[in-house]
């Protein structure tokens, strides 16, 4: 092909290109016109938008409501613009959009019309860097106008701003930009707090703050954020933590002395102090210190100064480490100031009492850390200045609560800034606050505890009202019924509270009622016995308010806790001194004294007690003996009662009061001696004569019950028997060869275990002595004839004659009659009268002639045989050996059976001696019962010895009698009815 060819081809290509450029230029006029059109359709919608003036025609207007303008417009192959296409497009209109706005165009347009707009613009284009720092532009500029707190921004609005922070974060303008947003976002409204969170721009935050430490505008603004986002929002104030805020803020607050940041910058710290981490890295940071710095700077900021203390609460709150941070330096009396500077802020003193509380509940409280006098005097004051406030008084009364525990000094210094008063009128005035009654109750016995001047006042201040009002109230804890027990039991213990302070007002009456209902609760049990045990002791003489009704609820107490030590011990103690003082004795108490007895195990004192007094109820009802052996075998009473014979052997008064129970328990009643045997009483009972071999009494009272339980009942004879009881009752009498007394209840023993004549004379040196070979009655009295001058034989064989010769009108003793008939009553006589300064001998005389009277044979022979001389002449021998007054006396109260006998004895001024013995003894209770026996017997016998007792002064001499031994029933009958009968 030649050039022309090649030219001619190339120019129709030319032509054809010019063509199709000519189209396009066509196409490009076109679609601008379109262009044109479709923006100012734009326009109108938007224009459309601002003019809607609810919220439900607020719709959202966007991409949505353009695509369908766009596609009414139809591109030259007449199809429809594709999605791909519109975003393209969106992207560029939005970006010039965007840009002519922010300068300055559309100044018809209202921005908050358009947010939503803006946000979905940010996050649909999140890499268009254009979009993005203007779009972030204009959202900072309306958050810098919005001063509505109680707008929110939707979702997307804030989502987008943070999105776009984390697009560029090199961005300087979009970080600008959006931290700003950020930090003027209305925090009071929760919803904001939340999606802060949960779209993570709390680091975001933080971050603008450190990209611009030296910006005082965005430091103010970020501290101001911090505390929205925090206030009563934990979730946040962990992630601010977590993101190395609170160095943030502490930085800020240190390298900015602006007023406000310091503020901001404190109310954040207040927040974030309640975390345990966040405490720990304010310490770290030194926070506390900066804290006390800035109060120095704005000292006279009342506000300033409440956020500051507010911060140390929080700070400080549980918080040892931090507590020990505001104890350095002296720095409580820096609080101490704030509050005096600003005494009629209720914030602050309540705010200062509670860090004051803070740090005297701790544990430096144990390391030497005590409370300065101004501390008290600040406490004290605060709660004065504002009495009627519950939260307030609580925390003064925490904080005095610790101050004074085992504090003398601090609890003589909170009396002596009226701290009880001012504790006493909070109790008064908040009766029906539970919480606040408990916490008072408990600071009161905190500053009176061992401090009786401290005592003294609360009394004097009427302290007993708002405790027993607490008492009465049932809405109490019973934890608040203990402490005040325990405050009523120190008054007792330490300040004396008698009669006038709790009696007359009824006090310990309502005591017994807390303790009767709160059965169950040991605390007020316990506490309960101790403040009546106290109170008991001191009160002199009887007491009204503690008979059987308030005994009956220590009784439930007693059997409620039977394993309780100190319930058992005060309660068996408060018995016997309800017994004691008010005579109250009832055989309710039995079951709880047993109980008590048997369980506890420390106090021998406690137990013999309680011995004692089981032994005086089973005296004073005897009438109800049946009830009481009812209660002892279902109490297994026997059985303790021996134990404790076996555990405590060498216990006398136990053993001494043990005896004493079973005698009076098993005479007349042979299940009673069973059950004793069964419950091996009789090994114990014969175990005292190998514990106690030299001990007189123990072996007198051996006697006796073994007396009673060898008295018609064979299993119990062979029982002592095959215990080798014989051998034993024999070496006592060889051990006290001087002691009547004691031989004669051995040979009663004797006598009921070897009952007949051919037992008696197959072992008659077991039974005395060598001396005196027991063949019988008449051998006896035939030696006593034949060996006149013979001490021993004299004596034994009185002794003999005087133990088988017992007996009464009802019971017909067959050796009396024997003995008359040998004359063994006239060799006794003999006896006494061939020894009248030989005491055994006499009394031994006395005892027979005593037990020969018993029947009114032996009366008349005694009298005929000038028996009742024998005995006024050994009366005048002995005048002051009260053992010979004392079974004179009996003596003749047995012989004064019989008229005659009393005749006799009057006219050998028988009643003067009578008289006489119970002058000279007045306390021996012996010679004032059978000597008001003679006495009754003597005027019972003729009226007109009336006159002779009255000349004696006998009605005097009775009275003591009467005065002296209350408790001894059968006295009181004989000398009320002298008495009745003399005056």
């Amino acid at each position: 092909m030649d050039i022309n060819d090649i030219l001619k081809n190339f120019n129709e290509r030319l032509e054809k290109v010019e063509s199709k450029l000519e189209k396009i230029g066509e196409n490009f006029r076109e679609i601008e016109k379109r262009f044109e059109n479709r923006f100012q359709k734009i326009e109108e919608s938007i224009q459309r938008i601002g003019t809607f003036s609810t919220q439900e025609e607020k719709k959202d207007f966007g991409i949505q409501d353009i695509i369908p303008i766009l596609n009414q417009f139809e591109i030259s192959n007449q199809r429809k613009i594709t999605k791909t296409e519109t975003d393209n497009l969106e992207e560029i209109e939005a970006q010039e959009f965007l840009q002519k706005f922010r300068a300055g165009e559309y100044q018809d347009k209202k921005l908050d019309s358009l947010l939503d707009q803006i946000a979905k613009w940010i996050l649909t284009f999140p890499l268009n860097p254009d979009i993005q720092e203007n779009g972030s532009f204009l959202l900072s500029q309306f958050s810098e106008q919005n001063e509505n707190p109680q707008f929110r921004y939707k979702d997307n609005v804030i989502e987008s701003i943070i999105k776009s922070m984390n697009n560029f974060p090199t961005n300087s303008q979009i970080q600008l930009q959006g931290g700003n947003f950020l930090l003027n976002l209305p925090f009071p409204n929760d919803i904001t707090k939340e999606q802060i969170e949960k779209l993570k721009g709390i680091p975001l935050i933080i971050k603008t703050m450190n990209n611009f430490p030296n910006d005082e505008n965005i430091q103010l603004k970020g501290c101001e954020a911090l505390m929205k986002i925090s206030e009563d929002n934990s979730v946040n104030a962990v992630q601010i933590r977590a993101h190395k805020g609170i160095e943030t803020i502490i930085n800020s607050m240190r390298k900015l002395p602006k007023k406000e940041i310091q503020f901001f910058g404190c109310q954040t710290l207040k927040h974030l102090g309640k975390d345990k981490e966040s405490k720990n890295e304010i310490s770290s940071l030194k926070g506390i210190t900066l804290l006390f710095d800035i109060s120095k700077e704005f000292p006279d900021d009342e506000i300033f100064q409440l956020t500051i203390l507010q911060a140390l609460f929080n700070i400080s709150q549980n918080h040892l480490s931090n507590i020990s941070d505001i104890v350095k330096f002296n720095r409580i009396h820096k609080i101490i100031d704030i509050m005096k500077k600003f005494p009629n802020n209720y914030v602050i003193q309540y705010t200062g009492c509670s860090i004051l509380n803070n740090i005297y509940s701790s544990s430096l409280k144990d390391h030497g850390l005590n409370a300065t006098n101004n501390v008290i005097e600040q406490i004290i004051k605060s709660m004065s200045n504002f009495p009627n406030d519950l939260e307030l008084q609580n925390q003064g009364f925490e904080a005095l609560k610790e101050i004074s525990y085992d504090n003398f000094d601090n609890q003589n210094e909170i009396r002596k800034l009226n701290g009880i008063k001012t504790i006493i009128h909070g109790l008064n005035f908040f009766s029906s606050n539970s919480e606040i009654q408990r916490t008072g109750i408990l600071t009161l016995l905190y500053i009176i505890r061992n401090n009786e001047e401290n005592q003294k006042n609360f009394i004097e201040l009427g302290g007993l009202k708002p405790i027993m009002k607490v008492l009465n109230h049932s809405f109490n804890h019973p934890k608040t019924k203990q402490i005040c027990f325990q405050i009523l039991q120190l008054l007792i213990s330490f300040f004396g509270m008698d009669q006038k302070t709790m009696n007359e007002k009824g006090e310990i009456e309502f005591i017994i009622q807390v303790m009767k209902s709160s059965l169950h609760n040991k605390h007020i049990q316990n506490y309960g016995i101790n403040i009546c045990l106290k109170y008991l002791n001191q009160v002199q003489g009887s007491f009204k308010q503690f008979n059987l009704p308030q005994i009956e609820v220590i009784i439930s107490s007693i059997n409620t806790f039977p394993k309780d030590q100190d319930i058992l011990k005060k309660g068996t103690e408060i018995l016997c001194l309800a017994s004691q003082k008010n005579n109250v004795t009832n055989i309710q108490m039995i079951p709880a004294l047993l109980h008590s007895i048997n369980n506890i195990i420390t106090d021998q004192e406690i137990i013999l007690n309680g011995f004692f007094l089981l032994n005086k109820i089973i005296l004073a009802k005897f009438s109800q003996i049946d009830e009481m052996r009812k209660i002892f075998f279902d109490s297994k009473g026997f059985h303790t009662i021996t134990n404790l014979m076996n555990s405590l052997s060498i216990n006398k008064d136990v053993q001494m009061a043990s005896c004493e129970i079973l005698q009076e328990l098993s005479a007349n009643s042979n299940e009673v001696k069973n059950q004793i045997r069964e419950a091996n009483g009789i090994e114990a009972i014969l175990n005292l004569f190998y514990t106690f071999p030299k001990t007189e009494q123990i072996q007198n009272q051996a006697f006796s019950i073994l007396r009673t339980l060898t008295f018609n009942n064979e299993i119990n004879k062979s029982k002592i028997k095959e215990l080798k009881g014989i051998e034993l009752i024999v070496k006592s009498i060889y051990e006290f060869p001087k002691s009547m007394y004691l031989i004669c209840k051995a040979c009663d023993v004797l006598y009921n275990l070897i009952f007949d004549i051919e037992e008696l004379e197959k072992q008659p040196k077991e039974i005395i002595s060598s001396s005196l070979h027991f063949e019988g009655i008449e051998e006896t009295i035939k030696k006593m004839n034949l060996f006149p001058n013979n001490e021993d034989i004299q004596k034994y064989g009185s002794l003999i004659l005087g133990s088988i010769s017992f007996s009464t009108d009802s019971f017909d003793n067959e050796n009396i009659p024997q003995i008359i008939k040998l004359k063994g009553v006239d060799s006794i006589i003999k006896a006494m009268s061939n020894f009248p300064n030989h005491s055994e001998v006499q009394f031994l005389g006395l005892t027979a002639l005593g037990n020969l009277s018993g029947s009114e044979n032996g009366r008349t022979t005694v009298r005929k045989s000038k028996g009742i001389e024998t005995l006024i002449k050994t009366m005048a021998n002995f005048p002051n050996d009260e053992t010979i007054q004392s079974k004179a006396c009996w003596t003749f109260s047995q012989m004064a059976q019989d008229s005659s006998n009393v005749s006799k004895f009057k006219k050998e001024k028988g009643i003067e001696m009578i008289l006489q013995a119970m002058t000279t003894f007045p306390k021996s209770e012996n010679t004032q019962l059978y000597g008001c026996s003679s006495l009754l017997a003597i005027i019972t016998s003729r009226k007109s010895n009336q006159n002779e007792i009255r000349k004696l002064k006998g009605i005097e001499i009775i009275s003591n009698a009467k005065q002296v031994f209350p408790q001894n029933d059968k006295l009181q009958k004989f000398a009320d009815f002298l008495l009745q009968n003399l005056n």
